[in-house]
């Protein structure tokens, strides 16, 4: 059987990566958009990119990658839709074994004199 180390995250090291990885989008975006230099750089950019797209269009590799990632998609809905049914059918048995049971035993944890003090 394999064994599975799970450990919590640290929320703070998660949130600080996530906010400076932000702030730099956020530089980057606001530098392209706003400058005219970087509206030059950005208009290069894409349209270079643009031409390497289509270069990569006829290339069968990335046919494979694709038809590839397409049926990882399927078997993965697949999966998903059977560990849904697996998780409705425990809740389904947690409900029906819970349904009746019996209520708690309301138990008097202070005496005086032998009997349950009063509130």
């Amino acid at each position: 059987m394999q064994s599975i180390n799970v450990t919590e995250p640290e929320s703070q090291s998660g949130f600080s990566s996530g906010f400076l990885l932000g702030l730099v989008i956020g530089g980057a975006g606001g530098y392209f958009l706003t400058t005219d230099e970087g509206r030059a750089l950005l208009k290069t950019l894409t349209s270079q990119f643009g031409d390497k797209l289509q270069d990569l269009e006829g290339n069968d590799t990335v046919k494979l990658l694709v038809s590839k990632v397409n049926e990882f998609q399927v078997e993965k809905n697949e999966a998903l839709d059977v560990a849904r049914e697996k998780v409705n059918e425990v809740a389904t048995r947690v409900v029906e074994s819970t349904s009746n049971a019996k209520p708690p035993v309301k138990r008097h944890l202070f005496f005086s004199g032998g009997s349950p003090l009063k509130k």
